[in-house]
Parts: structure tokens; C-alpha cells; sequence
């Protein structure tokens, strides 16, 4: 079932709260000042039965322009709209304002309840119609139904139920496979339970027993209990007003602002990334620096106004923004926002978080994040994914956290993800089920730089059959990526490469010696060879004027495994340290802990041999030193 939220907007003492209580029978005025100045101070909620069988919650949110915010805390959840217009008075600045804000909030669907029929004649209810007519035009309201009602007579009230009814049919099926999100309006505690939250559950499903986080930093607790409607549940859904009975938290921890969620599952944030729309008909413009607040679910922060790429967005306009907040916010991109001029307080603009995790613009990059924050806010799902490829390699990330961050759902960006030829998979290299993506670009761009990285090193070194894989992967991706072995897969499968045990080589690259550099080498061999263990010296091999032809054979036959190189001053036969070795173990098998001199005399060489060669053992781990004795590690 979809669940759906209905919220008044409108006007003080325009009838929005008797209204209310004429369709479900319900007072939302429960505080003794709200009684007695007849006006709604803080959030009510009621719960209200369509002609469909659906129950739907109501939201009564406050009229009066000095409880703004307490409106814009109840306007965050909101499906529905019924906004509220007396028709003994018209259109007044409230609801002009509160039309702006379920504008910004992005409310698609709702209904005009003209109230108050009762006190006026029908040519003035007429006049007021058409007045209401025109101020709605170019909203979301433009063909929504104007039904007079009168709440005291109770006529009108049957036709209210049916639109309301229609509208609510069309509202969209909610994305329950979305984590848990709840932002908090009231908080309390209950005689033998503890803390209690309440608000408008706008994404996901949460059950009694499930972990939470209560952001920004109050930290995490568990679902004790869920209310709905006054009723314990089991599961409560997006769209429904809950309570929730949180363990592990103190009530005093807690307050109106904070969002109760899934765990792990907003960013916390003092840095957006904005589309910002400035209203319709303010007298103020919106430039850079200004101060603003702005209003976020149910929290409201102060924030510092840069726009990118224009100085002033203009009433009516859009612009790309960044907003740096005074305290942190926990959101996800595609939220939506309201943001109220510092002093005095009026709604200027609004509009939706792009991205939570931006970096810092300065004016020389201010074109190019205006361009890509005009790809976020207006582009196709596809061009969005494409920007979020290039901007987000090397962070690989997994379908779902792509549908977070372009705030989409995560079927259909699995869908645009497998259709996208930009988006590569790197599943069947990791080995992992759940499948990281990356960019085709960023791919092709790291392809191109191994391919430069290793024809330099071809160059460098021509006698080495490639570069160790290792040494590749660490040029190539250094610390920043979180796969580097997988995209160091994927991108040596884009061809151009290949791969001999743990080598890697440009695809054609093969090791040559002309004829006098064969010959240099199996002179070096024939040296090594019958050197022994008292082997030529580098500084008899490198004194000739060759000197770095043979220095890099010298490297390539040790790359080889032919030779080893024991000590800065010389290499050995790699089968006379084998030898060395075989040596050492039988002495220690005759005479128990080795000493030097022993190890000397069997292998009939000279200390300064048998020395660095003992501690090349150590420094492998094939022996361990004790005093002047070693033994087999």
C-alpha cells in the first residue's frame, strides 16, 4: 500500500485546524496556548480515512509567519497538499509563502480548500476563486480542484474527501528499499519506556528491533517499539506518521532537528553542493555571501552563500551553489531544502542537495562546477551517472551507493548502470558478488599512463623481460584506489599488455641482446660461474666503459633469478647460494650452532665473502644470529 502524508498549508486563522477537525474529528490544537490564542503554535497530527479505504496522515502545520519553522519541520515529509484559503479574506502573505515552500520542497500533488463559505455570498466567493486561480498558476496547483467547504455547516466537506481521495491516487509508490529515514519533530519520554521520537518516516521501512543512528552525532540505539496512528506496529513505512521508542538513548540527547536512520546511511556534512531557486516576486536577490538560514527535514542551521559561475540569482531564477554551514547536517543528495533570508525572516529560495560530499570551489573552478552542478540538477539519469563515473573513480563504488549519491532508485540505477557503456563492472576481476563500478574513461586514461609507464621502463631497462607487477600497480593507482589489484586487472584486460608470472610487459615487447651483448652476457655468466663463492666484485664488472650496459644486465640476470645480489659489492651464482645454504644446514647438522669461520672453511672461500653472505641468510630469515653462532631460522 502506498502510504501518504497530507499536509495544510496556508494563512493564520484561516480555518486550516477546524477544518481538520470537521474532516476526522480530531484537534490537532493540544497546547493550552493554542487554545486560548486560537491560533497553531506547534506541528498537529491527525489521521483521516478516504473514500478509497486508505488511511492517510494528516500534518496541521502553523499559519502565523512568526512559526515559519515550525512549519517548514512538518512541511518536509509532505505528499499531499490542502492548501488552506478563507474565502472571507482571500490571499494573504502566508499563503503566498507557504505555496513557495511546498514549491521548493518539490510537493507535487494537492488540493485548494476554500474555507469560510459560510460567511460569504456567492458573486464574492466567485471573485475569490479566480484570485486563488491566478496565484497558483505556473505551481503544482494550477489544475489542482478549488473546493469550497465550510467546516461549521459542514458543507463541501463530502467534495473535499473525494479530491483529496483523487489527488491521493496519484500520488507516486514510495521506494521502500531505500534505508530508514525519519526526521525528528517532537521528542518526549514515556513512564517505563524511555525516549520517544516522533516525525513523517519519508524513506524506507524500519522494524521493531532494528539498529539506528540518531544523526547528526547523537549516536546509534535500537527500535524498542513503533506507534502508527496511536497503534503499535510491527513495520512502519515511508509515508506514515511514527512513533518511535528508541533504547539506549537519553531523551535529553535528543531534540527536534536531529534524524533518526539507518545506520551509516546519511552523510553528515558542513559543505553542500546545491540547485538553488530563488522565489517568485521576493524583493531580494540572492548574491554570494550572503547569510541564510536554511531548513533541512525538520533542522534548521545558519549557512554562508557562494554561487558558481553568476553573482546574482535573480527572483524566479535557478543557479548552481555551494552553502558552508555553521553546524553539521545529515542528508543525502536529491534532498530538498528551504532557505530563509538572516533578518528580517522571509523565504528567498530553495531548491535540492546535489552533492553532500563536495570539495571546496574557488572562483578559477567556479565554470566548471557550475557546468556539472547544472548536469546534476537538469541532466538525464544517464548524463548523471556519466559525471558521477568520471568524478568518483578511483572510489569504486557499488550500485547502491551510486543510487544514493544521484538519488535515484537502486533498480534502476543497477538498470543504467549495466546499459551504460561508460560504466564498467569490476566484479568478475575482484571475485565479489556485489559488484563495484567504475569508469570506462578513468579505465582507458590509466591504460594509456601503463602504457607510457612501461615504455619508459622498457627503455630504461631493456634486458628485463617486464616491470614487477607490483611496482606497476603502486605507479599507477598509489594509495587512493580501494581496489587496486581488481582495476589493475580490469585495466591490463583492455589489451595492450601481457603477463608472464609476475612481470608485466607491453604486448610485443621482447628482451633483445645484439651479438656482442649475448657474448657480454655469457661472459658474465661464465664469471659468476666460475667465481663460486668468491665471485667478481661490481666494481671489477662496472669499471670498464660499459659500465651501464652491464649494470643493467646485472640487474636483469638478478631479475632472472641466474644471480643474487648478496651485498652492495657483489652478486653470486644463484646455485652456489643455494649451495652456501645446503652447506650451512649440513655443518649445523654435524656440529649444531654455525660460526663464521666454519662456514668459511666448508665453503673454501674468504671472510669477505662468507661474511656478507651469512648476513644476506639473515636478513631472509634462512638463519638466525646468536652472538657469534647461528642456526637454521
Amino acid at each position: 500500500m502506498n502510504h501518504l502524508i497530507i499536509g495544510t498549508a496556508g494563512h493564520v486563522d484561516h480555518g486550516k485546524t477546524c477544518l481538520i477537525k470537521a474532516l476526522t474529528g480530531i484537534d490537532t490544537d493540544r497546547l493550552e496556548e493554542e487554545k486560548r490564542r486560537g491560533i497553531t503554535i506547534e506541528l498537529g497530527f491527525a489521521s483521516i480515512v478516504l473514500d478509497d479505504g486508505r488511511q492517510a496522515g494528516i500534518v496541521d502545520v502553523p499559519g502565523h509567519e512568526k512559526f515559519i519553522r515550525n512549519m517548514l519541520a512538518g512541511a518536509g515529509g509532505i505528499d499531499l497538499a490542502l492548501l488552506v484559503v478563507a474565502a472571507d479574506e482571500g490571499v494573504m502573505p502566508q499563503t503566498r509563502e507557504h505555496l513557495e515552500i511546498l514549491c521548493l520542497l518539490g510537493v507535487h500533488h494537492g488540493v485548494v480548500a476554500l474555507t469560510k463559505t459560510d460567511l460569504v455570498d456567492a458573486e464574492w466567493l466567485e471573485l475569490v476563486t479566480e484570485d486563488v486561480r491566478g496565484e497558483v498558476k505556473g505551481t503544482f496547483l494550477e489544475n489542482a480542484p478549488i473546493v469550497p467547504v465550510s467546516a461549521r455547516t459542514g458543507e463541501g466537506l463530502a467534495a473535499l474527501r473525494a479530491e483529496l481521495t483523487r489527488a491521493a491516487a496519484a500520488v507516486e509508490e514510495k521506494d521502500l528499499s531505500r534505508p530508514f529515514r525519519l526526521p525528528v519533530d517532537r521528542v518526549f519520554s514515556v513512564d517505563g519506556f524511555g525516549t520517544v521520537v516522533t516525525g513523517t518516516l519519508t524513506e524506507g521501512s524500519v522494524r521493531t528491533g532494528d539498529e539506528a543512528f540518531v544523526y547528526p552525532d547523537c549516536g546509534r540505539a535500537k527500535v524498542r517499539n513503533l506507534q502508527v496512528h496511536g497503534k503499535d506496529v510491527e513495520e512502519a513505512f515511508a509515508g506514515q506518521r511514527v512513533a518511535i521508542n528508541l533504547a539506549g538513548l537519553k531523551k535529553e540527547k535528543l531534540d527536534r532537528g536531529d534524524t533518526v536512520a539507518a545506520p551509516d546511511s546519511l552523510e553528515v556534512t558542513q559543505l553542500l553542493d546545491v540547485w538553488l531557486t530563488a522565489v517568485r516576486g521576493s524583493a531580494r536577490r540572492l548574491e554570494s555571501g550572503l547569510r541564510l538560514h536554511l531548513y533541512h527535514g525538520s533542522r534548521a542551521v545558519l549557512c554562508r552563500l557562494t554561487l558558481l559561475g553568476q553573482d546574482v540569482c535573480a527572483p524566479g531564477e535557478g543557479a548552481p551553489a555551494q552553502l558552508r554551514l555553521d553546524e553539521p547536517l545529515a542528508c543525502r543528495n536529491g534532498d530538498r531544502f528551504v532557505v530563509r533570508f538572516y533578518s528580517p525572516l522571509e523565504t528567498v529560495g530553495g531548491g535540492v542537495i546535489l552533492d553532500a560530499r563536495p570539495r571546496p570551489h574557488h572562483r578559477k573552478d567556479a565554470a566548471a562546477a557550475a557546468a556539472a552542478l547544472d548536469c546534476k540538477a537538469h541532466g538525464s539519469p544517464a548524463d548523471k551517472l556519466a559525471l558521477a563515473l568520471r568524478e568518483q573513480s578511483p572510489r569504486c563504488l557499488t550500485a547502491a551507493q551510486y543510487a544514493a549519491l544521484l538519488g535515484l532508485g537502486e533498480a534502476e540505477t543497477r538498470a543504467l548502470l549495466a546499459d551504460c557503456g561508460g560504466a564498467v563492472s569490476l566484479a568478475p576481476f575482484s571475485g565479489e558478488k556485489e559488484a563495484a563500478w567504475v569508469g570506462a574513461d578513468w579505465l582507458d586514461a590509466l591504460k594509456a599512463r601503463g602504457e607510457a609507464l612501461l615504455d619508459e621502463y622498457h627503455a630504461a631497462n631493456p634486458f628485463f623481460a617486464g616491470m614487477p607487477r607490483d611496482e606497476l600497480r603502486a605507479k599507477l593507482l598509489g594509495d587512493g584506489c580501494p581496489a587496486p589489484e581488481a582495476v589493475l586487472r580490469c585495466v591490463l584486460a583492455r589489451g595492450g599488455f601481457a603477463e608472464e608470472k609476475e612481470l608485466v610487459r607491453r604486448e610485443g615487447f621482447r628482451v633483445y641482446y645484439t651479438q656482442a651483448q649475448q657474448k657480454q652476457r655469457d661472459a658474465l655468466l661464465s664469471a659468476f660461474e666460475a667465481g663460486g663463492f668468491s665471485p667478481p666484485e661490481n666494481d671489477a664488472l662496472l669499471s670498464g666503459a660499459d659500465r651501464e650496459t652491464v649494470r643493467q644486465m646485472l640487474r636483469a640476470l638478478c631479475a632472472e633469478g641466474r644471480i643474487v645480489l648478496v651485498s652492495p659489492q657483489f652478486y653470486m651464482d644463484a646455485a652456489f647460494v643455494a649451495r652456501a645454504k645446503a652447506a650451512f644446514a649440513a655443518l649445523q647438522a654435524e656440529k649444531g650452532p654455525v660460526s663464521l669461520a666454519d662456514f668459511r672453511d666448508a665453503l673454501g672461500t674468504s671472510r669477505k665473502f662468507a661474511l656478507p653472505l651469512l648476513e644476506y641468510f639473515d636478513r631472509k630469515g634462512v638463519t638466525l644470529r646468536k652472538g657469534d653462532l647461528r642456526t637454521l631460522a
